[in-house]
Formats: structure tokens, sequence, C-alpha cells
């Protein structure tokens, strides 16, 4: 369950500090905890007011987003994110199972979105991941959607 207790010190920080971006972190992480994505998505969209230029904070918005099924914001925080820096990885990662998990799937967009991550970290970790993800296209629907961050 939500620790209200949690909750309300982080805000009564944030009351006294609205620039306080790691209690701001903190209230979107405990709602993630506990799958409240929405709000998870509204505290962490704060974060992103204070710091529009961070990768990280806006492929973390993105998730939320991505899992409250609001797969515009996700999308538009990603391609933000790629924009920032342009060689991460991660941003065109999320973007392949965004794009499978569109009604109806676009596995030609997701296809091209992890061939990104492959020529962006070739021989990584994520580029292995999504190698497997691109042969698993042709052989089902859609890999399980799991984004990064």
């Amino acid at each position: 369950p939500l620790d209200e207790a949690k909750i309300a010190a982080l805000k009564a920080l944030v009351a006294a500090d609205p620039t306080d971006v790691v209690s701001l972190r903190a209230i979107a992480e405990e709602y993630f905890r506990v799958s409240q994505f929405a709000d998870a998505a509204t505290w962490q969209a704060k974060v992103v007011e204070l710091k529009p230029t961070d990768v990280d904070s806006r492929l973390i918005l993105g998730v939320a987003y991505f899992d409250d099924n609001q797969f515009d914001n996700a999308k538009a925080q990603w391609l933000k994110a790629a924009e920032l820096d342009p060689t991460s990885p991660d941003p065109h990662y999320n973007l392949g199972f965004l794009y499978l998990s569109l009604d109806p799937p676009d596995p030609a967009a997701a296809e091209a979105a992890w061939r990104r991550v492959i020529a962006l970290a070739p021989g990584s970790e994520i580029a292995d991941t999504v190698e497997s993800h691109i042969q698993s296209l042709d052989a089902s629907p859609s890999p399980t959607p799991t984004p990064s961050k």
C-alpha cells in the first residue's frame, strides 16, 4: 500500500520548497511503487518542468505515461529525450515497446526504433536484447512491453 505518512512528509518538503527535485522524485517513485501511474506521472512531470533537459527524468516520465496507457504523452517524452541526447539508445528502446502497444501494433516502427538502439550501442546488452525482440517480431505478435528507466 501507499505510504501515506511518507507522501505527506515529502509533500510538506515540496510545499516549503517547490524546487525540491529530490522530494518530487521521491513522491513519483512512491506512486510508481504502488502502480499509481497517473499520480507518478503528475509528480514526475514537475521534475521535468524544473529540469527540462534531464534525459533520465524524461525517460521516467515517459514510462509513467506508458504504464498509464497515455501513449501519446509517453512518445512525446521519449522523442524529446532522444532529441536531447542523440547518442542514448534508451528512448529508442522504449519507443519500440510503445509501437507494439498501439492498437493496432506497428511492428515496422518498433523494428526501426530497435535498429536505432543497435546502431547507437552495438555489442551492448541492450542491443542484444532488442536483437532478440526483433527476431521475435517474425515469430510472434509482440514481446512483452517493458520500457526502461
